[in-house]
């Protein structure tokens, strides 16, 4: 597998902190993902993704074809080529791969020990920090 092209998705605070993903909630309209990094602040974000086709969640182990010399900066990349979704199109059983023209793209959030692939249509909203407290994290 070639080394997957990605490049910094807009401006984030805590961009060169890797966070840890602390949260995952999926319904039929959206796919949120809370993150929190540990900071004296307790800083915790949600991201909040819309018009999903799929995610897939994997220890960063998993995923070696990101982590490579032209890696940008921040936490969640949009990845323009050989990433998930190019691998799903050349399965023979994914309808994804004849869909050109929908706009699909693909998104990854990184984390500590996890780290999660979208694949969706629209761009991710990024919510307001907020400020956790013990209770909230250690859930």
């Amino acid at each position: 597998m070639k080394d997957a092209i990605a490049i910094e998705f807009g401006e984030l605070i805590n961009r060169n902190k890797v966070p840890q993903i602390i949260g995952i909630n999926y319904n039929l309209e959206s796919l949120v993902v809370t993150i929190s990094f540990y900071d004296p602040n307790d800083e915790i974000i949600e991201v909040k993704f819309t018009s999903i086709e799929g995610f897939r969640v994997l220890d960063e182990g998993n995923l070696l074809e990101f982590w490579n010399s032209s890696r940008p900066a921040g936490w969640i990349w949009e990845i323009k080529e050989n990433g998930w979704f190019d691998q799903e199109k050349k399965r023979e059983g994914c309808l994804l791969g004849y869909m050109a023209g929908y706009n699909l793209k693909e998104y990854l959030i990184l984390g500590q020990s996890d780290c999660i692939s979208i694949l969706c249509y629209n761009e991710p909203e990024i919510g307001e920090v907020k400020h956790g407290d013990k209770s909230i994290i250690e859930c």
